[in-house]
């Protein structure tokens, strides 16, 4: 498979996982988005499974919402790699979640440089 794939199995869906994150899960933050991320055993064997979130509360319609996460989505599959390549190497698994809390519409080249560097943030 492709490394700038971003299949099902690499998609962070496991509700015990996700209120893990949140509990007992390490935040990395970069205005205006947030990494919450959390070493653990997920029940695929992937490096990482991701998920990504934009608040109903900032965002009320649908449509602006889905595009965040799309945007965010689609500069994560492009820079994954690396931390793939990291997190192998340690035989480590990691599950991670991306949290735009910012109040306006970005664009891609708003976001792309903060994703980049919370991705390097986590390699470390």
């Amino acid at each position: 498979m492709s490394e700038h794939s971003f299949p099902k199995s690499e998609k962070l869906k496991s509700r015990t996982l996700i209120a893990q994150l949140f509990d007992t899960g390490k935040a990395e933050k970069s205005y205006p988005v947030i990494l919450l991320w959390n070493e653990s055993v997920l029940p695929i064997n992937v490096p990482v499974q991701a998920a990504f979130t934009a608040s109903k509360r900032n965002f009320k319609r649908a449509v602006d919402r889905n595009r965040i996460k799309r945007m965010m989505r689609e500069i994560y599959r492009l820079n994954k790699a690396e931390l793939f390549q990291h997190l192998k190497e340690g035989d480590r698994q990691m599950a991670v979640m991306l949290m735009y809390v910012g109040k306006d519409l970005p664009d891609f080249a708003t976001i792309q440089p903060k994703i980049i560097e919370l991705l390097s943030r986590l390699k470390q």
